[in-house]
């Protein structure tokens, strides 16, 4: 006020405010457990805290009141999207101050890069992210166009860096994260390359990648058709396909109207050289003393599923656990194997890479993930061997519950433009098994199936830690073994 300016200095100390908040709430959901105590009760302290420093500025006197005014603002752009300081249609140009602080974020984030802490980049990234959703503007592509310039510096490994942000976007589900993993990951295009160093504006970019984009569409991969014709031609009647009532058999967790899905007994947690030697016992019954067959002689309980866990340390993300499940007369059992014992241990973990390079690469199973392009990338560099993502023997169930769905709705291109995640496939399914009920007209205490649905509550939980709570190990065994069950749902 003393520098009796002619301005909305009031508006843009509110939007600054509101931008700390933001920040603060983004930095608690990626830095603690995501747990109830925690992240669900943050936005609310927040509030809180506001809504108390108001009470502090009820003496009358100015400066209280034009305090009130900022945080009353900064208030109400928690729940307005705060488009303070911007026209409707975003074409109002940043403030010399918001500038200043963009570019701090942005200076933080090649700082970190450069000295490749992927915690410190994706903080610094998460914060750009978090400045910008503020805004009523496009800015996606011109973000992403500055980070690929940072990633391509001669001074950066950028695949390795590339890998451990991404690694910190999975354990982190949450809108921010999301839009960071599409930073990331349009970063690596090879079409920002062929524009780096020319005067072609974020517009012009985005122009050319929508004709592109029109060009080709992004259909099945050919080779899953296969497997498509072999489910299609198979029994309906075979009694050791699973159902989802096998998930619904035992210990649901009742949260309001929903039901939890849960695995029919405890995942067995291998952390032992023993352990270990009885899994592989396992693996190889499954692989190879299947008896349910269709199509061309595969054998459905030849199928083993996999899922992996992170964990984030000194700036780098490792694998944390590795999940396996296989089929047992229509029941799923899991496994979930450690990857990083507390204490080491040498033998245990050469023992490991061992039974995973035999599993990805020398055996005959088929092998069941969703959406595991990363996943396969942090296996072969736990066992110092590429997987072949085009491999044979490996399927992404991802595909195939997106081709299903395409053949329901009827729209390939915007399916798979937008593939579905494995909430969402299996919230789809369970309703789909549910109409078909109500057809049969089988009237069953599971008849219910649309109520039930797959719990994601502890994907961001500290994996580092040991022991593991038993809702992690059912957590993370479930994940692995859902994917049988919602494969054998499909077709």
């Amino acid at each position: 006020e003393g520098k009796k300016i002619q301005s909305s200095w009031v508006v843009q100390s509110a939007s600054r405010l509101e931008l700390f908040v933001r920040l603060e709430q983004a930095l608690i959901e990626i830095m603690y457990d995501n747990t109830e105590s925690n992240v669900e009760a943050a936005p609310n302290d927040f509030t809180l805290i506001l809504s108390d420093a108001m009470t502090l500025c009820e003496s009358g006197d100015r400066h209280a009141t034009l305090v009130k005014r900022i945080l009353t603002k900064a208030g109400e752009g928690q729940h307005e999207n705060n488009t303070m300081g911007n026209s409707q249609n975003g074409d109002t140009p940043l403030t010399e101050q918001e500038k200043g602080q963009l570019e701090q974020f942005w200076n933080s984030a090649e700082v970190a890069l450069t000295g490749n802490s992927s915690k410190g980049a994706f903080v610094s990234l998460i914060k750009v992210v978090v400045f910008w959703d503020a805004k009523n503007c496009p800015w996606l592509n011109e973000a992403t166009m500055k980070l690929h310039s940072m990633l391509r510096s001669d001074s950066l490994s950028d695949d390795a860096m590339v890998k451990q942000l991404l690694g910190y976007c999975k354990n982190n589900d949450n809108r921010h994260a999301s839009l960071v993993k599409k930073m990331v990951t349009k970063s690596t295009d090879n079409e920002y390359e062929n524009i780096k160093g020319t005067n072609q504006s974020s517009n012009e970019y985005r122009m050319k990648a929508a004709k592109k984009k029109t060009k080709k569409k992004k259909t099945l991969p050919e080779r899953y058709h296969s497997i498509i014709k072999s489910l299609q031609e198979s029994s309906t009647e075979d009694s050791t396909i699973p159902s989802w009532t096998v998930l619904m058999d035992a210990r649901p967790t009742v949260n309001g109207e929903a039901k939890y899905l849960a695995l029919p007994c405890p995942p067995k947690w291998v952390d032992s050289p023993h352990d270990l030697q009885c899994l592989r016992s396992k693996l190889c019954d499954a692989i190879n003393g299947s008896n349910s067959k269709f199509g061309d002689g595969m054998s459905f309980e030849k199928f083993i599923s996999f899922d992996s866990e992170f964990r984030s340390e000194n700036g780098s993300t490792e694998l944390a656990t590795i999940q396996l499940s296989v089929l047992e007369d229509g029941v799923p059992l899991a496994w979930v194997v450690d990857l990083h014992p507390n204490p080491a241990d040498t033998a245990y973990s050469t023992m490991t890479c061992d039974i995973l390079r035999w599993l990805f690469l020398e055996s005959d199973a088929h092998l069941l993930g969703f959406a595991h392009i990363h996943d396969i990338r942090m296996i072969s560099s736990y066992i110092g061997e590429d997987i072949p993502i085009s491999s044979p023997r490996l399927w992404d169930l991802q595909y195939l519950a997106a081709h299903k769905l395409w053949e329901v709705e009827g729209d390939e291109s915007s399916i798979m433009a937008s593939l579905p995640g494995l909430k969402s496939c299996c919230s789809y399914f369970l309703e789909a098994g549910d109409r078909i009920n109500e057809q049969k007209d089988e009237k069953n205490v599971y008849n219910d199936w649309k109520s039930w649905e797959l719990s994601k509550k502890e994907q961001c939980s500290n994996w580092a830690r040991r022991p593991l709570t038993a809702n992690q190990l059912e957590y993370a065994g479930l994940d692995a073994a859902v994917l049988l069950i919602l494969f054998a749902q499909l077709y």
